[in-house]
C-alpha cells in the first residue's frame, strides 16, 4: 500500500513539473521585456549598447559589477565621464582621485605591498616601464583587437608596451609645443615663429627689453622651466633637436654624447644672458610656466596644452587667446623634436574585474569621448579620427601641429628606473645653469650616476 501511495505521488510531482517547465519555456524571456515597463531605478534599460569606435561596450544588470578606479582628481571631468559610463552601461563606478603629483607613490606603495585595489589607473610611458617591467600590470595583448590599435599612432602604443608586451591603452597626448605672443613678435618685427634654437636665442635678446622705462627689464623674450626635478625636459626637447635621446634602442644611455653637450650648452648660454624669465630656477610644472606666459610678459615658450584654454579664461590670463599662437618645436639637427606624455590606461594584474575594466577602457577610448576630451578639458586626443575632427581643430589651433610634431621623438624617459633617471639628470643640469659645472662635466656625471641606477 505504502508503494502504490508513493508511486501516486511520484506521478503528481513529475506532471507538476512538467507544466512549470513548459509554463517558463513559453514565457517572454526578461531581457526582451521593454526597458519602459520597468521601473527606472530597479532595471537596465533592453538596450544597453554603448557604440564604440572599438566596437560595442555591453552590460546587463546581471552582469554588470563594479569596477574600482584609480586616476587623477583634476579636472573633475574625469569623474563625470565615469559617470556617464555608469549610466550607459549600469557597471558602477568606484572612483577614487588624487592629486597628479601623489599618484605615482600611492601606486608603487600598494604594488610593492601586493594590496592594490584598484582594476584601472592612470599609466604614462615611464610608469609603464617601471611598473609593467614589475609585473604590476596585466598584458593587453589578448584585448586590444588590431581595430584598436589602428586608431591612433604606432608610437603612442610602443610608448606604453615593454619588451613587445603591451600594457596601456593611450587615451591622449601631453605634449609640448612651442607657444609665443603673435604682438610682442609682431611688435619686433617678427612675423613667423623661429624654426631653430639659435633662432629662439637671437629673437630672445632682440625681444627682451624695459617696457616702462625704470631701467629694469620687464619683458623677456624666451622662457622655459629649470626647476627641481623638472630641468631634465627642456634638456630632453633640446637633446632631441640636436639629434640625441637619453638611451638607445638598446636601453643604455647615451644622453652625454656630442649632442647632449651641444644642447646643455645652448641652455648654459641662455642662463648667462637676461634673455629669460627669471623665475625659470623655481618652475616645477608646465603649470607655473603657463601661468607667467599669460600675463603678457614673455615672447617664446616650450608648454603643454593647458595654454589656450586658460588664455581665453580672464580670471587666469591678461591675454584675450588672440594673441597666442603654436609651432613646431623649434630644432638643430633634426627639424624638430620635444617631450611628451602618452597618458593611458592600465589594469593592474591583481585587478578583480578586468572584463569590466576593458569596457571602460572601450568606453572612454571611443570616438565620442575623446572628441569630448578634446572639446572640455582640452588633452590631445590620442585617435586619429578625434585628432582630425574639424569641430576639434577648430577648436584648438595648436593642434594643428600635432601630427607632424609627432613625426619626431617626443615620448618621456623609457626606463623601468625613470623615476631615479630623471632625478639624476636633473640635478646635473641644474648644476650646470648655475655655472658649478661645465656642460660636459654635468652630464658625464649624470650619465654615472645612471649607469649605477641601472646597476642596481
Amino acid at each position: 500500500m505504502k508503494t502504490s501511495n508513493a508511486r501516486t505521488l511520484f506521478r503528481i510531482l513529475a506532471v507538476v513539473i512538467c507544466l512549470s517547465m513548459l509554463m517558463a519555456a513559453c514565457a517572454a524571456p526578461a531581457a526582451t521585456q521593454p526597458a519602459s515597463d520597468a521601473p527606472a531605478a530597479t532595471a537596465a534599460p533592453a538596450d544597453t549598447s554603448v557604440p564604440s569606435a572599438q566596437g560595442e561596450v555591453e552590460a546587463t544588470s546581471a552582469d554588470a559589477g563594479e569596477i574600482t578606479i584609480l586616476y587623477i582628481d583634476n579636472p573633475t571631468w574625469w569623474s563625470e565621464q565615469a559617470q556617464r559610463f555608469t549610466e550607459a552601461t549600469g557597471i558602477k563606478v568606484n572612483w577614487e582621485g588624487v592629486p597628479f603629483d601623489k599618484l605615482h607613490d600611492k601606486m608603487f606603495t600598494a604594488f610593492a605591498s601586493g594590496d592594490s585595489p584598484w582594476d584601472i589607473i592612470h599609466v604614462r610611458d615611464d610608469w609603464v616601464s617601471e611598473f609593467g617591467s614589475r609585473g604590476f600590470l596585466m598584458p593587453l595583448d589578448d584585448l586590444v583587437t588590431p581595430e584598436m590599435k589602428s586608431q591612433s599612432p604606432e608610437r603612442a602604443w610602443k610608448n606604453l608596451s615593454v619588451d613587445g608586451q603591451q600594457y596601456g591603452v593611450p587615451r591622449y597626448f601631453w605634449l609640448w609645443q612651442f607657444y609665443y605672443n603673435q604682438d610682442i613678435l609682431s611688435a619686433g618685427g617678427y612675423t613667423q615663429a623661429p624654426t631653430t634654437w639659435d633662432e629662439v636665442a637671437q629673437m630672445a635678446e632682440a625681444l627682451t627689453t624695459d617696457t616702462n622705462g625704470d631701467g629694469k627689464v620687464d619683458r623677456w623674450g624666451y622662457c622655459e622651466p629649470w626647476g627641481e626635478n623638472f630641468a631634465s625636459n627642456p634638456f630632453i626637447i633640446h637633446l632631441r633637436a640636436a639629434g640625441g635621446d637619453v638611451f638607445d634602442d638598446a636601453g643604455n644611455p647615451i644622453f652625454n654624447s656630442e649632442a647632449g653637450v651641444k644642447a646643455l650648452t645652448w641652455m648654459v648660454d641662455m642662463a648667462k644672458t637676461d634673455n629669460y624669465c627669471p623665475s625659470a630656477f623655481e618652475m616645477a610644472t608646465t603649470g607655473a610656466l603657463t601661468e607667467l606666459f599669460l600675463q603678457g610678459s614673455i615672447a617664446m615658450i616650450p608648454d603643454t596644452p593647458q595654454v589656450y584654454g586658460m588664455a581665453k579664461d580672464p580670471t587666469q590670463s591678461k591675454l584675450t587667446g588672440g594673441e597666442v599662437a603654436a609651432a613646431l618645436v623649434p630644432g638643430d639637427v633634426s627639424k624638430s623634436g620635444t617631450y611628451a606624455e602618452t597618458g593611458g590606461l592600465a589594469i593592474p594584474a591583481n585587478a578583480k574585474n578586468p572584463e569590466g575594466a576593458m569596457k571602460f577602457i572601450q568606453f572612454v577610448t571611443s570616438f565620442e569621448e575623446e572628441k569630448r576630451m578634446a572639446m572640455e578639458p582640452g588633452n590631445i586626443p590620442a585617435m586619429t579620427a578625434a585628432l582630425e575632427d574639424t569641430e576639434v581643430q577648430a577648436a584648438h589651433p595648436n593642434y594643428a601641429f600635432v601630427e607632424e610634431q609627432m613625426q619626431y621623438p617626443f615620448g618621456t624617459i623609457s626606463n623601468p628606473r625613470a623615476q631615479e633617471v630623471n632625478g639624476a639628470i636633473a640635478r646635473n643640469v641644474i648644476d650646470a645653469l648655475h655655472g658649478n659645472l661645465t656642460p660636459k662635466e654635468a652630464l658625464d656625471k649624470a650619465y654615472q650616476e645612471v649607469v649605477d641606477i641601472m646597476n642596481q
